[in-house]
């Protein structure tokens, strides 16, 4: 018996939000898939945020969303299962990664004594099977730098008409139907035509597969905006702690990009930054060396030492850090 809960409403049951009355839901569904709490203003969503939720809410579209680390794309799909009551199906597409693994297999079972093979309905085909009383929102990340095999998986999936959208099982061909309520939301870093130079891009898609999938372009977020998420992530942190982290994150994404650097400057990095800062700060080190231990998670990543420096000069002014070498 897969354990189960009862989402709690603490707010009203129905909400406008991009334009359009939702519904929160109140049913049951899998612990498992319980997101966590995200804290997002609906009254200061940006535009490519609504236009999000236009077409993969409202409009029901499998929606790819574009653009640089940092911009919060997989936050604004975590954030709207939060807010609706929903599952949420968390995955990367990584290049190595076999989707249909998701989708089902054979497992070896004794029957009689005997060894028999035995289809298995995958992780991701249960979860938007649609005897399920509640649809999950499912986040595909990484979707750019899958392999045109991995992209195949889900071409019937991505379906314009959300009734006939459906998985093959990989052994048996069994055709699997989709809850035609999930909420696709797919995020990458690199667009039809390139990343901008970035180096993140490492798979062409089928433009048949690509033309299934409206595709919104998310803009970097505004410094307000940053603080306020890593505020509401961390109330009892020292706000002067947050937006200096904020800043310092701004200051290193900026370098990243003008010198190409291999690394993402994301809210990831932001929360593990934060975390560090937080710690080191409770346990006595003033605010600026707090933020500076923690965006050494980052700096650490680079072995050359023009690049340490380059990313140790963009804090210099916020923190101090002066020629330090650690």
């Amino acid at each position: 018996m897969v354990n189960r809960i009862a989402p709690r409403l603490t707010k009203p049951a129905t909400i406008t939000l991009a334009g359009e009355e939702v519904a929160r839901n109140t049913k049951p569904y899998p612990a498992h898939l319980a997101p966590a709490h995200r804290k997002m203003d609906v009254s200061a969503l940006a535009e490519w945020q609504i236009r999000v939720i236009e077409s993969a809410l409202h409009d029901k579209n499998p929606t790819f969303v574009t653009g640089p680390a940092g911009t919060g794309k997989d936050y604004l799909g975590e954030w709207l299962a939060s807010f609706l009551n929903r599952p949420l199906v968390c995955l990367s597409i990584k290049p190595g990664v076999d989707p249909n693994e998701w989708i089902g297999g054979t497992e070896l079972k004794a029957e009689d004594g005997v060894c028999v093979s035995k289809p298995f309905e995958g992780f991701l085909a249960s979860a938007v099977n649609p005897s399920n009383e509640v649809a999950p929102i499912v986040i595909l990340s990484d979707f750019d730098r899958a392999s045109p095999s991995a992209v195949e998986v889900f071409r019937q999936a991505f379906e314009t008409d959300p009734a006939r959208r459906y998985f093959s099982h990989p052994t048996t061909s069994e055709l699997i139907p989709i809850h035609p309520d999930t909420v696709w939301i797919l995020t990458g870093n690199s667009h039809a035509d390139g990343d901008g130079g970035r180096g993140m891009i490492t798979a062409a898609m089928d433009a048949s597969i690509r033309n299934r999938l409206p595709s919104v372009r998310a803009e970097l977020p505004t410094e307000a905006w940053e603080v306020r998420v890593m505020g509401e992530a961390y109330p009892d942190a020292d706000p002067e702690l947050i937006a200096l982290a904020v800043k310092a994150m701004r200051s290193l994404r900026r370098v990243v990009v003008e010198q190409s650097l291999q690394v993402e400057v994301s809210l990831r990095t932001s929360h593990q930054v934060i975390k560090v800062a937080i710690r080191r700060h409770r346990n006595g080190a003033p605010i600026p060396e707090a933020v500076y231990q923690g965006c050494r998670l980052l700096i650490d990543h680079l072995g050359e030492e023009d690049n340490r420096s380059a990313l140790r000069g963009a804090l210099d002014p916020l923190l101090g850090v002066g020629a330090r070498k650690d």
